[in-house]
């Protein structure tokens, strides 16, 4: 088995793997076309030409240098895929596995920790996820599995992909095409100035549209991976498997892989099936994004109808709001105290929302509740915004609601919760939420029904669900006709 170190070595020789693309779709042959008069016959085939030409012209600038032999096979499937070609070819930079970094020597943004989101995170009771840094290395060394650090995309000058020499190419096929489905974006101005390919849960670092930005580029790379996957033949997956080391269905695990991952994959195709490429295209290069309620509300009406920076009722000693916990926050903030139903009743229906931190005077200076954080929560309507007061009023919490404003205010200076364990499997039913609406979709089934099934069967699972017997989704798809059946 060849390793990315000899690979590098084998330039101008045979392609480490088979071709392994997908076949173009050609045109309707002239027998099955209707009859076209000569003027249309002659337009046509001048038109034909120019596409031909230009075609030809692209290819030739693409290739004017010869790809590397380990990203060959796979660059012709993520043009196809993606629906783009490449401007340049992408330089490949070999590394050993100890030196193998990317938090360090692979990433072109390194966030820093947002202090306002941290205090207030800490004072609902979320704890970072973040990965030890060491833990993915010793996953590679006990062959216990790839995880999605095995290679990575570098937006530098020369917009590179990094490799681990030790990883035979095999095991690492669907890193690649992921790494040059990012690459594919930046060359077309499709990735933020500020990207950086997330690998590790970090819960407390960005704000909500930053999060909804991050699952658009990162989502949209592990989408055509997992096309790639879903392509290959039986013996293809079986030297995959053995290479990898692990019978993972093509996905990325969840307790290796952020949400950008393992919700930003079916969230991408969602708005692929739903609203076409052109839309996804859209949102990447607009650079908004939409609002991490349709994580939550899959398939439902993510559209805000408050700025709730702008109408937040602010404490008086406070001059603006500091940040947002967004759906996907309040999400995993509360399922883990009130289950994951109330988790979805809280949060569906959610339009926006805003917090500001600020110090409780009625207090001594050395008193744990001195910190505070004012909490405004906006919805659809006045009904779903007692519902969520009622569910936060488990905890202790006494939330004030308009009916005018449709909003929940609250004051929390408490810690919602002791810090405990983290729980990687705490996003998991967003996950079977979003991977089932798009099953369901794909399979034949209108948006409502694939909504209501989807959210009904993610209702159903448990924030402790043992991410260690994970293997893919396809038991969620063997155990969903009786949602289906539920919601027709």
């Amino acid at each position: 088995m060849l390793k990315l170190g000899e690979a590098a070595e084998a330039n101008g020789k045979e392609p480490l793997l088979a071709d392994e693309t997908v076949p173009l779709t050609f045109l309707e042959s002239p027998e099955d076309a209707a009859p076209a008069s000569k003027l249309a016959v002659r337009t046509m085939a001048a038109v034909i030409a120019l596409i031909i030409v230009v075609a030809v012209g692209l290819g030739v600038a693409n290739r004017s240098q010869d790809w590397d032999p380990a990203l060959a096979p796979f660059v012709e499937f993520v043009e196809t895929e993606r629906g783009l070609p490449f401007l340049h070819t992408v330089p490949v930079s070999a590394i050993d596995l100890a030196d193998f970094n990317p938090p360090r020597a692979a990433r072109f943004f390194e966030p820093e920790r947002d202090p306002a989101l941290t205090t207030a995170f800490r004072l609902l009771g979320v704890d970072d996820f973040d990965q030890a840094e060491d833990g993915f290395i010793t996953d590679l060394v006990d062959n216990r599995g790839i995880t999605d650090r095995a290679s990575s995309y570098k937006r530098d000058a020369q917009g590179r992909i990094f490799l681990t020499k030790e990883v035979p190419i095999a095991a690492l096929q669907l890193d690649i095409v992921h790494a040059l489905t990012l690459a594919l974006l930046d060359q077309h101005s499709l990735i933020v100035a500020e990207f950086d390919d997330v690998d590790q849960f970090a819960m407390l670092d960005e704000s909500d549209e930053r999060r909804v930005l991050d699952a658009l580029v990162v989502g949209d790379a592990t989408r055509i991976e997992h096309a790639f996957y879903d392509q290959m033949t039986d013996e293809q997956r079986a030297e995959y498997h053995e290479a990898l080391g692990s019978d993972l269905e093509g996905v990325r695990h969840p307790a290796d892989s952020s949400d950008r991952f393992t919700i930003g994959a079916p969230f991408t195709q969602l708005i692929v099936e739903t609203e076409g490429v052109e839309a996804l295209n859209s949102l990447l290069r607009s650079r908004t994004g939409a609002s991490t309620d349709r994580f939550v509300d899959v398939l439902g009406n993510d559209a805000s109808t408050v700025d709730a920076f702008a109408e937040i009722d602010l404490p008086e000693s406070v001059p603006e709001a500091d940040g947002d916990f967004g759906a996907f926050g309040w999400f995993v903030t509360l399922a883990p105290l009130v289950g994951v139903e109330d988790a979805f009743d809280a949060v569906i229906g959610y339009s926006d929302d805003a917090f500001a931190i600020f110090e409780n005077t009625a207090v001594q200076r050395t008193s744990p509740l001195r910190t505070c954080i004012r909490s405004d929560v906006f919805f659809d309507g006045a009904e779903e915004a007692r519902q969520f007061a009622e569910i936060v009023g488990q905890l202790g919490v006494e939330g004030e609601v308009s009916d005018v404003r449709q909003s929940v205010t609250m004051d929390i200076c408490q810690r919602l919760a002791e810090q405990g364990q983290p729980n990687p499997a705490v996003n998991f039913p967003l996950i079977v939420a979003n991977e089932m609406a798009l099953h369901h979709l794909q399979a034949g089934e209108g948006q409502d029904v694939a909504r209501c099934a989807a959210i009904a069967q993610a209702r159903t699972v448990p924030i402790d669900y043992p991410l260690e017997t994970f293997a893919g989704y396809s038991v969620y798809v063997v155990e969903s006709g009786q949602f289906l059946d539920q919601c027709r």
